[in-house]
């Protein structure tokens, strides 16, 4: 699929406003909030947004006309690292704002500092970011059966972990708040707050809280309109559960049940008894899984990072609409990483975003099937 004219302009806009931190910092060390934004960069904000909303047309329209897996991935992957890049520019914008009950809000908060090289790899070499990852060390000849087991261990310890650290912070907000405040952001998922919220704010707020609404907009196309209305009814009760008796960890685990897919693994290659080459080209499939969910969970960081910076924007801690509009955007990003997670470790049982054939789906498939795979396809 060959980058579209829309996608070359708009990366080269998008690199006269996403520039990395100048401060440099060492490995594992937090990122330097990113420089507010000066009046020249703040007009180039300004225009940038129409090409914003313009890739996002642009995108969903490759999506919906990708002809193989492969291809929505590289559309999903855009799409969701234009929605970071939104929330990146409006963090810049609001630290320009000059207001200081923003800047004394905002002080000390990282935000999407330190993702932009995420961002544009995404957009400009999205095949690469989720390459596969390495395969365990069981190359021989003899060895495919204990080759296969271990990627599978791999595979789902990393989607677990992974959905963990990810959702972690917004499903520690969501812990603290009241439940009907939850419940009722819940059932605002996917209303238009746009008109209300565009009256609380003027100037560089107000292209800000315009960028978190297109970064909103990005997010709810990638679950579409089933997508929205099963996080509406899974995730509030989900979040519930944890409230009442599980630790976030079990909470994740119970919804994905990667013990029981590798039990069900160990036991489908126990008992194969076809050819052994059918084996190594299964674990080279489902290390290709782990980086397809890799690049989809690095990516989705970087959006939950970008709301942790604009959610401190005053106009979106004004009520109803605005904590409301907060809430609801991490509730979709959130349903986003739980179901993708769901749907590389399984397959089939949410249809709206049945997008990749998961860890059991490929075992029962491949195993109880038996067909020589190319883990290209």
């Amino acid at each position: 699929m060959a980058d579209s004219p829309i996608l070359s302009e708009y990366v080269a806009g998008l690199g006269m406003l996403l520039e990395p931190p100048v401060a440099s910092y060492r490995s594992g060390e937090t990122a330097r909030p990113p420089s507010p934004y000066n009046d020249e960069q703040i007009e180039q904000a300004e225009l940038f947004l129409e090409q914003s909303l313009q890739l996002e047309t642009d995108l969903v329209n490759q999506w919906q006309a990708a002809q193989d897996a492969h291809e929505r991935s590289m559309a999903e992957l855009r799409l969701l690292a234009a929605a970071a890049a939104d929330l990146a520019i409006a963090e810049r914008l609001a630290r320009a704002s000059g207001d200081p009950e923003i800047a004394g809000a905002m002080y000390g908060v990282a935000g999407t500092a330190g993702s932009e090289s995420v961002i544009f790899r995404a957009l400009n070499e999205p095949d690469r970011l989720i390459a596969a990852g390495r395969l365990p060390p069981y190359r021989s000849v003899g060895q495919e059966a204990m080759q296969l087991q271990a990627a599978i261990s791999e595979c789902l310890h990393y989607v677990h972990d992974e959905t963990v650290d990810v959702t972690g912070d917004a499903i520690a907000g969501f812990l603290t708040m009241d439940a009907a405040i939850l419940k009722e952001a819940a059932e605002a998922l996917g209303a238009d707050t746009s008109d209300w919220l565009g009256k609380t704010a003027a100037g560089t707020l107000k292209t800000a809280v315009d960028y978190v609404l297109a970064a909103s907009d990005k997010l709810r196309a990638l679950l579409g309109p089933r997508g929205e209305e099963m996080v509406r009814e899974g995730i509030y009760d989900f979040i519930e559960d944890i409230k009442e008796n599980e630790l976030m960890s079990q909470a994740i685990e119970r919804f994905l049940d990667t013990k029981g897919i590798y039990q069900e693994g160990r036991d489908q290659i126990l008992t194969y008894q076809g050819d052994p080459v059918l084996l190594a080209a299964v674990a080279d499939e489902i290390m290709a899984l782990q980086g397809s969910f890799r690049g989809r969970a690095k990516v989705t960081d970087a959006i939950v990072k970008g709301l942790a910076a604009v959610k401190l924007l005053k106009p979106l801690a004004v009520p109803p609409w605005g904590p409301l509009g907060v809430t609801a955007a991490y509730l979709t990003v959130t349903g986003y990483m739980l179901y993708t997670a769901y749907d590389h470790v399984d397959s089939g049982r949410y249809a709206f975003l049945d997008r990749v054939r998961g860890v059991r789906g490929t075992l029962t498939a491949e195993l109880d099937n038996p067909t020589l795979v190319d883990p290209s396809d």
